[in-house]
This record gives structure tokens, sequence and C-alpha cells, in this order.
């Protein structure tokens, strides 16, 4: 080894260093091609585009021959070093420095400027680095299968599936996005809910039934015009004693377009025929993203929501999912809905059904309890049920709570106070 020639060292080590930065560059470029730069690259030139597609669907093949390269370039000049080097210090030293290089301007700079230049990195390079594919493939091959041994006397199947990309990785890259600035605040939170869509069941998202605007069948057609007349809401559940007892839904346009007629009017709403649509009726658990789907193919714009013994929990409108990724939709006849409102004491007015995850993002206080609301945090900290003339108050984590209403044995606004050391 000796009397070999530097020359060859020097150039040996130089053709893989140029291979090394060829294939990085091109692994870069592959992995950040879009559909659209694929046709492109389909239009200009077919065989191309053929091998590129080839090793985008088969990409194992292709990292592996990037990591021979490495190794190789890693080991010939580490025996470089070695033989032609005598001093120890000064061997370190040179690996140190070739370990740098290597990184800074055989890695992560091709890598950069192979995400910035898909296209054309890919039109360029995609035949040397086919031919580099397939003059390895016999060490490749070779590579693997001794992998795959040393994997199965492990107890591992080498040939099982990958795990999919789990939804905490997307939303973590949607967060970085953000971060980074890719994406607004607005664009990234509707993308996270889409992501976290199809884990919401229609107990999530409902109207529950105490907040349920309904209409008595029994009422006369006259009355039922004038009491919708005052709502926002634009469909209305129709119940016969109990709203346990749904027999269907009314439309607004329908009951204002019937007392126009001015035939039945003195008629109950329940017998008016074709006046009163059928319902349809949901669990509880059922998952919104299937309700959407149902809801969007039956042209159901509202559903009941049930529970186990089949009493009314609330009611589902098409308009609820569609907010759980948009975010609020208001009309030209919406309020928009505050929950919390901070008073110039600082003290802060909530409303008894705001989540405890909008007062926990809002006023950064952490409840231990699993409860979905203010009433029912408190509700369980009192440990019973309040009557409307009750006004008491409680600390907890040095976060005082005074109930300041009650309706219908619910507590309706409670008002906080923040500790000074919050």
């Amino acid at each position: 080894m000796d009397g070999c020639s530097p020359i060859w060292i020097i150039l040996a080590v130089a053709i893989l260093f140029v291979l090394t930065v060829i294939v990085y560059l091109y692994s870069s470029a592959v992995q950040s091609i879009n559909e659209n730069e694929l046709e492109e690259i389909k239009e200009k030139n077919e065989k191309t585009y053929q091998k590129v597609d080839k090793i985008i669907n088969d990409p194992a093949r292709f990292i592996n021959t990037v990591q021979e390269v490495s190794v190789l370039i890693t080991l010939i000049t580490g025996i470089c070093i070695g033989f032609r080097i005598d001093k120890v210090l000064l061997r370190i030293g040179m690996a140190v420095l070739w370990v740098i290089i290597l990184l800074v301007f055989g890695i992560i700079i091709p890598k950069k400027l192979g995400s910035r230049h898909s296209k054309g990195i890919s039109l360029k390079l995609t035949n040397i680095t086919y031919m580099m594919t397939v003059v390895l493939m016999p060490v490749t091959f070779c590579v693997s299968k001794i992998a795959d041994m040393i994997l199965k006397i492990s107890g591992i199947d080498p040939n099982e599936p990958e795990e999919n990309v789990t939804e905490e990785d997307i939303i973590s890259v949607i967060n970085e996005g953000h971060v980074q600035g890719v994406l607004l605040a607005s664009e990234a939170e509707m993308i996270n809910n889409i992501v976290e869509f199809g884990d919401k069941e229609a107990k999530d998202i409902m109207t529950h039934r105490t907040a349920m605007v309904c209409v008595d069948g029994e009422m006369l057609l006259c009355d039922a015009a004038e009491y919708i007349l005052g709502l926002n809401n634009s469909r209305f559940p129709v119940y016969i004693e109990n709203i346990d007892n749904i027999i269907g839904i009314v439309n607004f346009r329908d009951i204002m377009s019937e007392a126009q007629r001015e035939v039945n009017d003195m008629k109950k709403i329940s017998d008016i025929p074709g006046l009163v649509r059928k319902a349809s009726f949901v669990p509880e658990t059922k998952k919104i993203n299937v309700l959407f789907k149902t809801m969007q193919s039956e042209k159901i714009h509202m559903a009941i929501v049930v529970d186990e013994y089949g009493q009314t929990s609330g009611i589902v409108a098409m308009e609820d999912i569609l907010e759980e990724i948009v975010g609020n939709i208001l009309d030209e006849y919406d309020e928009e809905d505050v929950n919390i409102v901070r008073r110039e004491d600082g003290a802060y007015v909530v409303k008894g059904s705001t989540p405890l995850e909008e007062i926990e993002e809002k006023l950064h206080i952490k409840f231990d309890e699993d409860c979905e609301t203010i009433n029912g945090y408190l509700v369980s900290k009192f440990e019973r049920i309040l009557e409307n003339d009750e006004r008491p108050e409680i600390v907890i984590d040095n976060v005082k709570y005074k109930v300041l209403s009650v309706k219908n044995r619910m507590i309706s606004v409670v008002l906080i106070t923040l500790s000074d050391d919050e």
C-alpha cells in the first residue's frame, strides 16, 4: 500500500465524492418533486419520466445505492488517511476535517439545492443516477439479503409493511409549517380541524337538549307561525308531549307559506299533511365524518341525536359539522356568541355552557376533572345540584368561582377571579 500512488487515491476519492454529491442532489430532488413537475418531465422526455417514476415507486433500491456510495467514500477515505499519514493526532484531525467537508459539501448543500430545483435536476441527473443504481444492483441485492437474514434471525419480519403516518405526525408537520411562516394561522387551524374531523362524535358537536328550540306538534298553525317568527332558526324539531318524543322536523319557510294560505290556521301542525317532515335519528357515538356523508347523500340538514336509552340528547345540523372544519359560521341574523367576557377589574364572566378547553386556552387554568363544561366542573366540586336562587362560591387552586345565575338547576353564569399569582 505504501507504493500506491497518491494520485490514484486522490482520484478515487474525488470520483466517489462527486458521486455522493450527485446521489444526494438527485435524492432530494426526487423527494421534493410534485405531480405537476412530473407531468412537465413527461412532456419533455418520456424515457426520463419512466426512470424517475420507477425510482419514486421503488425508493428502497435507490436509497440503498445512496447509502452504499456514502459508505464507500467514507471507507476508502478512512483507509487512505490511515495509510498515508503517520501521526495519530494528524489522522484524527484529517478524518474530522473530511467528515465536515463531506457533510457540508457532499450532503447538506446538495440536498438543499435538490429540493429547490427538483425538476431541472431530475431531468439532468436521472440517467447517470439510474445507471449507478443498475451497476450497484448486485451489491445492493447481496447487502439486502444479508440484512434480511439477520433480521429474520432476530425474529423480525423484514417484509412487514412500515407503520403509516399518524395523525400526530401530520399535526406536528402542520404546526412546524405555521411556526416557519409557510402556513397562516387560519390555514393551519383548518388543516388541523380536517385531520381531527374523523375523531369527533355527534355528541361532541350537538346542540344539547336543554338548548334546543322545538315546536309542540299540538300547537295551532297560526300560533306556531307567530312563535317562530321571532326566532333565527330555519328548522325546528316537532314533538308531542315532550322532546323525547320527536315526530319530525318542520321548516320555517313551510310554516310561513302554509300560514299565508289561511286555510289551515286553526289546525294543529301535526295534523297538516306534508308540513312536518320525517326526522333522522343518529346515536351519540356516530362519527361526524360518517354522519356528514350520510346527511350529504340523503340531503338531510338536521338530525336528532339520541342516547343509548332512545332519549333525545340534542340535535346536529349540517352547519355544525361544517363549522368543525372552517370555524364559526355567522349569517346576517346571527349574533356572535361570546362565552367569556373580561371585566374592568380583571375578573371574567363566563357562561356555564363554556367548554373547559376554551377556558383553559383563554384563562390558562388547568382543570383536573373529566367534565366538558364549567357547569359540570362546578357541580362536581359542589357535589350537588344547585337551586335557582343559590349563589355559592368556591376557591380551587387559587382561582375563585362565584355562581351568578342558575337556571333550570344548571349554572348559567359564573364569575372567575384569578389570583395575583396566576
